[in-house]
């Protein structure tokens, strides 16, 4: 699938990160970007466990249109979707574009990595983010 962006926007695009967070906001006035609590781990004493909240923060440059942007999280064991949260890019008058995606009452059913993937316009990107849910001893 084209993005509105213009058909070679693969190779504009440019991915420069991906950040998982307990919450991130951006700055109305300035546009920048606010993280806080950043992790990669979660230590419970059992599973399955209900996170109340966590965001996962891509930023991207290099294009002048809008793309489609999903955040896919998948059990690396089995590769099975856990969750899946869509949205959009817009580059118009802009050549930095950030997105924030919002995860509440995430259910973690087992001990092991979850693998955040990011998807423009159905295409896998470069950069995955790693979530470890660790059991506390």
């Amino acid at each position: 699938m084209s993005g509105k962006g213009g058909n070679n926007f693969k190779n504009m695009i440019k991915q420069n990160f991906v950040i998982i967070c307990e919450s991130a906001v951006i700055a109305e006035n300035s546009k920048t970007l606010n993280l806080f609590g950043i992790f990669e781990n979660i230590n419970t004493s059992g599973v399955p466990l209900v996170y109340p909240k966590f965001c996962v923060v891509t930023k991207f440059e290099g294009d002048t249109g809008e793309h489609k942007h999903e955040i896919v999280i998948r059990y690396e064991r089995d590769m099975e979707e856990i969750a899946r949260l869509e949205g959009e890019i817009n580059f118009v008058g802009k050549k930095k574009v950030q997105y924030i995606g919002t995860f509440l009452g995430f259910p973690f059913k087992y001990f092991g990595k979850y693998i955040i993937e990011i998807y423009i316009d159905n295409i896998l990107q470069p950069l995955t983010g790693d979530l470890n849910v660790i059991e506390k001893k």
